[in-house]
């Protein structure tokens, strides 16, 4: 069962209200401002109709946020922090209002000088095929977000997959797979100074990857990523890189999911959705568990993602995340 005074790994989460939480692709970010971790979803495939009206403006596509002052909740919702119908990049993506586009994989970071929470995700126009960055950014973690890209990234002009956004100081970097091709490589790409828009040349990681994690711990830098399987649970990866930056120097570690039977080969049953730094600077592994089938009709899918957090262990080269449904992030927070 449940355990609220603890992370609960692979249940349905449940706002303050009692509501459920998707799940699906999201993302936590730690807020050393105003000392929060914030939640970002979609309504979509899994959500819609899961909060009534008066919770706020709903749209299949729309982002929505949640607070928290610890890992294990409670999680308040906030709203909606990209609205849909805001979403000026719909006509880049070849389709109007209100027909089949979305975002998707939406991660947050700080830009430090600029005192401006920017919003990295894949938007998504099914009918159209396109695959683009969307780069937004506000002056609060709850938004409303405003659109300050929408795009390709270097020669990726509509081929950008499931990605992350990385901030290192004032730089930031997007980490992203290709949406199509053979081989699909894990690429990454710098922002400019103010982190609106990609800069210069994309450098490729590794092949047939997906779904970002990075975080950097003293000067080294460390990657975990789902080599491609849709959302079918299969073993992760694990990279990590001494170079000066992130655009190069990687070397791959493995599989990091530690277990004595071949759950850890299924990534305990996840996708990497991201990795996230405690203020004490504990790195907590992020994943997104879908319980469906592809061919199943939309109706049958919502609210059916769970969501898997665990303590993230590195000791030299290596990298472990060990399975514990109920763990307590006091030692972590």
């Amino acid at each position: 069962p449940r355990n609220p005074s603890t992370v609960n790994s692979g249940f349905i989460w449940l706002t303050d209200q009692g509501r459920k939480i998707t799940c699906s692709s999201f993302s936590i970010f730690y807020d050393g401002q105003t000392g929060k971790y914030y939640l970002y979803d979609k309504f979509g495939y899994f959500s819609t109709g899961l909060y009534p009206a008066s919770l706020g403006e709903r749209g299949e596509g729309s982002l929505i946020c949640y607070s928290s002052p610890s890992l294990k909740g409670p999680w308040h919702y906030e709203g909606i922090c990209l609205k849909k119908n805001d979403s000026t990049h719909l006509t880049e993506l070849g389709v109007s209002y209100p027909s089949d586009a979305f975002t998707s994989w939406m991660k947050v970071v700080y830009h430090p000088t600029r005192a401006k929470y920017v919003m990295a995700a894949k938007a998504i126009g099914i009918g159209a095929s396109t695959y683009k960055l969307m780069l937004a950014e506000s002056d609060s973690p709850t938004g409303p977000f405003t659109i300050t890209y929408t795009g390709g990234i270097d020669s990726d002009t509509n081929n950008v997959g499931d990605l992350g956004i990385f901030a290192d100081g004032v730089d930031a970097y997007v980490i992203y797979n290709q949406q199509s091709g053979t081989p699909r490589y894990l690429k990454i790409c710098a922002l400019d100074a103010n982190w609106q828009a990609p800069s210069g040349s994309a450098a490729n990681i590794d092949a047939d990857l997906e779904s970002p994690g990075m975080v950097k711990i003293g000067s080294r830098y460390w990657l975990v990523c789902t080599p491609l399987a849709g959302y079918d649970p299969t073993a992760q990866a694990a990279y990590y890189s001494d170079a000066a930056n992130p655009m190069s120097g990687w070397t791959s570690v493995g599989n990091p999911f530690s277990d004595a039977s071949a759950w850890d080969d299924q990534s305990f049953w996840s996708q990497c959705s991201g990795l996230v730094t405690t203020p004490t600077g504990e790195i907590i592994y992020t994943g997104t568990r879908q319980i469906y089938h592809w061919s199943a009709p939309h109706s049958l899918w919502k609210g059916l993602a769970r969501a898997v957090m665990l303590p993230v262990t590195i000791a030299g080269d290596t990298m472990t995340i060990a399975w514990d449904p109920h763990w307590d992030p006091a030692g972590y927070e």
